[in-house]
């Protein structure tokens, strides 16, 4: 069973449990009026007359007026009225009796003293009932009023002592509370065009009501009301439902205030049918209510407007259990609520405290403000859970919502829920709407799971957390989310948006656990976080006078969390439609996860896009997206990544790849590569005049795999973005592309990869590349211990590294640059650079110690333009084999073409097997063949002709023109490098030999490893090996070597010191040496001259 299932259920079974309240049980009876003889000779009395009743006698005590009545009942037409004598400021009265009370007609008090009327047995105002009073007004169904010195009992009534008798402390509910109903016919409030929020009622005067600035309290066991209305025009209204208890009563400025810290046992209250509390008026008052549960429906509402420039009360909902407010009016044009309102002056707050707080069928939880004046605050604090659920099943327009927002050049409140479990569901909204030019509010939720699931099953319009700005000249509503876990579903959303020139605001979340945003609705709109700068459509532009061009800037979202997962095409989507900047997203997370076209993405139109900053652990992208891009004059955003432990991009298959990017963009099809093609990888692009952003991303470990995409691109106007990639461990590219292109008259951005080990495997490609009259970017590779290019794809794309200026493209392509230790293209793999069009080839540099080419290529090569050139510095060894090749080549048989490019390659041996073909060229059709210089210490199997031929050939020829330059420099070892000169005074030699074993004895040459001696004479001897002579020590069973004798510090410093070894030094050089640091290599020794 979900958590939403959960809800209904618990709200069914409330809304059952609350109309079965068992509200007077006790008998009715005929309205009458009966006093009882509890207070002897100063009882109550009773004068009938036809225009009104008149109750009079009664016990004084100092400003307390006291009636005991038995039955006390009031007919419809009847009205009663209380006697006020002098000084009287409260007339408390009881009823002792068995019976319900019923208020039906008029009850009055002629003066202005405070009435109280307490029955144990219950109270029912009818639908006609009437109050005229000067004071305030206390029905109740305690069993007491309590004094400091006496109690106003009704079950236990006595007479009032003679003593001095103070206002009352409070009053006391005994174990089995009755009950307390207002009937009437519901409310007769309208709403206000434009805005269908505003409330307004013209007659005032139906329903309950006191005097204005006086309290209304009603506090028994339960309280109902059906269509029941109250008014306390700027004064009080108090609903509490109390079972048993004491509830102190403090009267001061605001009223009379209502203590419920001794109450345990709280009731249930019910409002219905149009009920309402009314508290409005030139500075609104309060409303207050206490209870266990609060069931409104049907249009109900607890109100408070303030009409003019003064300070406005509060509404105050503390309930021990639960909040629901529920629907509409029957013709939806009241939603249910509770409602704080700025008109005339600053507008009230609204605070709810309970366990649970729901909100369904369009009601409205709400502080909003229509004028130039603040308006309140909302705090919904709910120790279990909130829940926001749909709109109204009448009028799906009409949304559930919890609401802070202005309508005017106010400002509005903020937007406060603190909770363990929030759930918005079916596009119910926590929001804050600026229409107006007033400040807007913030929206922050503290919670420690919060659920977003759903949009308007009607409408489909977006719900959730959300904040808007329709007005010119303010901003929309940060959102500050806190929790422990946020889950986004079934399209709900978290909002901030503007649809003017003002600005969308920020979102903020911070989450201890996790954030995952995932999958779409029934008409495919994402699960987002968002903010964004968008056009409303062209009703809603007439109806709230919004301009028909956006000017305002989208907000920054920042999400701080352990794990973020976005999936099944959820977003964090920041969107500039109009003239304005998008923001920025930021994202602090110990891993990243986007799935399934799960993404984080920028758009903007006319102004730059914002960056996307993203700092983690491990960032996974399985068919993901991140892209910063933009479609107009602005430039696209950059996106930043660090990830401490490694950075994984797979994609959706290479077909997919295929389909989407490569065939539109290399089959030059105009238009057919749009910025919709970029659906998965980490993408900038721009398809305006702005230029795309740049990509940078930082981490140990970078994979690409499975048709994934790193690229930047220009496909409009502007210039194209640069990638760089640092990576301290291995960076992979498997079945993949990483690249930059441009299709402008700009240039392509660069590529810079810097790492310990490089893999381009399966068809992966690192690209820069144009298809017009901009220059291809250039390509820098720099890897520390070794590159290898491997391994074809499935659907024969080669490996390797390119920039290419493409068929019908003027511009230039880039150069490549590579710096490395071994490097090793096999399997068809290649690095080229090339001018398909009429563009030139670039330059290709590359330095490593080895360099390996198997059954692939190394190429510069041109159409119609100058070939580019290649220059190898390698310092051990270049082998080739398997008809691998190493060519500049300029022209062809249709275009002619330039001068081919020179190649150059310095340093260690170059290998390769005659008969393999492997070849290595600098030709041209119609320029001049390229020269190639080659300065070696030694080339093997490979040697110049003429023309190339089933051999392994060295060629620099042109088809029609002058055929280029060989030069073959071979490198030759200087004996004399290393050699120090001779002393003048020569050192008798046998003084400084050892006498070594006699010569009748045996000796051997042993080799050993691979360090002495090659097992094979055509091996290179590497560097830093020695040649030692060594022998056996006498009485060893180990081969050590001999140390030098050193000459004593007599000895003449001219003395020749004997060579023990020598080395090829790091300049090819031999250098002879006296001490070996070597042991147990090759050795030359004898045996042993004992046994």
């Amino acid at each position: 069973m979900n958590l939403v299932t959960v809800h209904i259920k618990r709200l069914s079974c409330l809304t059952c449990l609350l109309s079965l309240l068992p509200f007077f049980t006790a008998k009715s009876v005929n309205a009458q009026l009966i006093p009882d003889n509890s207070l002897g000779a100063e009882s109550s009395t009773v004068n009938p007359s036809i225009e009104r009743d008149l109750i009079e006698g009664g016990a004084i005590r100092d400003n307390n007026l006291f009636h005991s009545f038995r039955e006390f009942n009031v007919n419809p037409n009847q009205k009663v009225y209380f006697n006020n004598p002098d000084n009287i400021t409260n007339i408390l009265t009881r009823i002792t009796g068995s019976n319900i009370s019923q208020i039906l007609g008029t009850l009055g008090v002629d003066g202005n003293a405070n009435l109280f009327l307490i029955n144990p047995n219950g109270i029912v105002f009818g639908e006609n009932a009437k109050l005229d009073i000067g004071g305030s007004f206390l029905a109740s169904t305690s069993e007491s009023i309590i004094f400091d010195n006496y109690n106003f009992d009704a079950v236990n009534p006595e007479t009032p002592p003679l003593l001095k008798i103070n206002l009352p402390l409070g009053i006391q509910l005994g174990r089995n509370s009755g009950n307390i109903e207002v009937q009437g016919k519901g409310h007769n409030l309208t709403t206000v065009p434009p805005f269908s929020l505003q409330l307004e009622r013209s007659d005032r005067d139906t329903g309950l009501r006191v005097k204005p600035g006086n309290t209304f309290a009603l506090i028994g066991g339960n309280l109902r009301f059906v269509g029941g209305v109250i008014t306390a025009e700027t004064g009080k209204i108090e609903l509490g439902a109390v079972n048993s208890g004491f509830v102190g009563i403090d009267n001061n400025i605001r009223g009379w205030e209502f203590d419920y810290s001794g109450i345990e046992n709280f009731g249930d209250i019910q409002l219905t049918e149009k009920s309402l509390a009314d508290v409005s008026g030139v500075g609104s008052g309060f409303v207050e209510v206490r209870g266990q549960n609060l069931l409104m429906s049907d249009g109900s509402v607890l109100w408070t407007q303030n009409l003019g420039d003064a300070v406005s009360g509060d509404i105050k909902v503390n309930v021990s259990e639960s909040l629901q407010v529920e629907g509409t009016t029957p013709d939806a044009v009241i939603r249910t609520g509770i409602f704080a309102e700025a008109l005339g002056g600053n507008g009230g707050n609204v605070f709810v405290d309970a366990k649970r707080v729901t909100v369904l069928g369009g009601a409205n939880i709400a502080a909003y403000t229509y004028s130039e004046y603040r308006g309140g605050n909302v705090n919904v604090n709910a120790s279990e859970s909130i829940f926001v659920d749909g709109v109204s099943p009448v009028n799906p327009i009409i949304i559930s919502a919890i609401a802070a927002s202005n309508f005017s050049n106010g400002d509005a409140g903020s937007n406060t829920l603190e909770t363990q479990q929030l759930t918005i569901t079916n596009g119910g909204m926590i929001t804050s709407a600026t229409l107006g030019s007033g400040k807007p509010g913030l929206v922050k939720v503290k919670a420690n799971d919060i659920l977003i699931s759903g949009r308007n099953p009607d409408t489909f319009a977006g719900g959730g957390l959300i904040t808007n700005a329709i007005a010119t000249d303010t901003s929309a509503a940060n959102i500050i989310v806190d929790t422990s876990s946020l889950r986004l579903e079934n399209g709900g959303v978290v909002s901030s948006s503007t649809q003017s020139s003002s600005n969308a605001g920020n979102i903020i979340i911070n989450a201890a656990d996790f954030v995952e945003i995932k999958g779409r609705d029934l008409r495919n709109f994402p699960s987002t976080v968002t903010s964004a700068s968008q056009l409303l459509d062209a009703t809603l532009r007439e109806f709230f006078g919004s301009p028909d061009v956006v000017t305002g800037n989208s907000g920054s979202v920042t999400i701080n969390t352990p794990k973020l997962q976005i999936s099944d095409g959820g977003l964090i989507n920041l969107v500039s439609e109009g003239l304005g900047k998008s923001g920025r997203v930021e994202v602090n997370a110990d891993s990243i996860i986007l799935n399934n076209q799960g993404g984080i993405t920028i758009e903007t139109t006319n102004d730059d896009a914002g960056n996307i900053q993203l700092n983690t652990d491990k960032l996974q992208i399985n068919n993901g997206i991140i892209n910063a891009s933009t479609s107009g004059s602005g430039n696209g955003g950059d996106i930043n990544i660090n990830a401490s432990e490694s950075v994984e991009v797979n994609g959706g298959g290479f077909d997919k790849l295929q389909e989407n990017i490569i065939i539109p963009a290399f089959e030059g099809i105009e238009n057919s590569l749009t910025l919709d093609n970029f659906d998965n990888g980490i993408v900038t692009a721009s398809q305006g005049e702005g230029n795309s952003g740049n990509i940078f991303i930082q981490t140990p470990n970078f994979k690409a795999s499975n048709g994934g995409l790193i690229a930047t691109t220009t496909l409009n106007q502007g210039a194209g973005g640069n990638i760089d990639i640092n990576t301290d461990n291995l960076l992979e590219i498997d079945n993949s592309l990483l690249g930059t292109g441009t299709f402008t008259e700009k240039a392509s951005g660069n590529i810079n990869l810097s790492t310990s080990k490089f893999i381009a495997i399966g068809g992966a490609q690192v690209l820069t590349t144009t298809f017009d009259a901009g220059k291809a970017g250039n390509l820098t590779v720099n890897v520390s211990d070794s590159i290898d290019l491997i391994d074809p794809s499935e659907q024969g794309f080669t490996s390797g590294l390119f920039a290419t200026s493409f068929e019908n493209a003027s511009g230039d392509g880039g150069n490549i640059n590579v710096k490395t230790g071994d490097f090793n293209i096999v399997d068809r793999a290649a690095v080229s650079v090339s001018g398909e069009g009429v563009g030139n080839a670039g330059d290709i540099d590359i330095e490593a110690i080895k360099l390996f080419l198997d059954n692939s290529s190394i190429t510069a090569q041109s159409v119609a333009g100058i070939g580019g050139n290649i220059n190898l510095t390698i310092s051990d060894l270049l082998l080739l084999r398997n008809n691998s090749t190493i060519s500049t080549r300029a022209g062809t048989v249709n275009s002619g073409g330039g001068d081919g490019g020179n190649i150059t390659i310095d340093g260690g041996l170059i290998v390769a097997v005659p008969e393999e073909n492997s070849d290595i060229n600098a030709n041209a059709f119609e320029g001049n063949g390229g020269n190639i210089l080659i300065n070696t210490p030694g080339i093997f199997g490979i040697q110049f002709r003429e023309q190339t031929t089933p051999q392994s050939d060295i060629t620099a020829s042109s088809e029609f023109g002058i055929d280029g330059n060989f030069d073959l420099n071979l490198l030759e070892l200087d004996i004399t490098s290393g050699l120090i000169e001779l002393p003048q005074n020569l050192t008798d030699a046998a003084d400084r030999i050892s006498a070594g074993c006699p010569t009748d004895e045996e000796a051997r040459f042993v080799t050993s490893g691979r360090s002495g001696i090659p097992q094979n004479p055509r091996q290179v001897l590497p560097n830093e090996i020695v040649l030692q002579d060594l022998r056996n020590a006498p009485n060893s069973s180990h081969s050590t070597p001999s140390t030098p004798s050193s000459p004593s510090p007599s000895s003449s410093p001219s003395q020749i010191q004997e060579a023990t070894g020598w080395i090829v030094n790091k300049d090819g050089d031999i250098e002879f040496i006296a001490n070996n640091p070597i042991t147990n290599k090759n050795t030359f020794s004898k045996q042993t001259c004992q046994n």
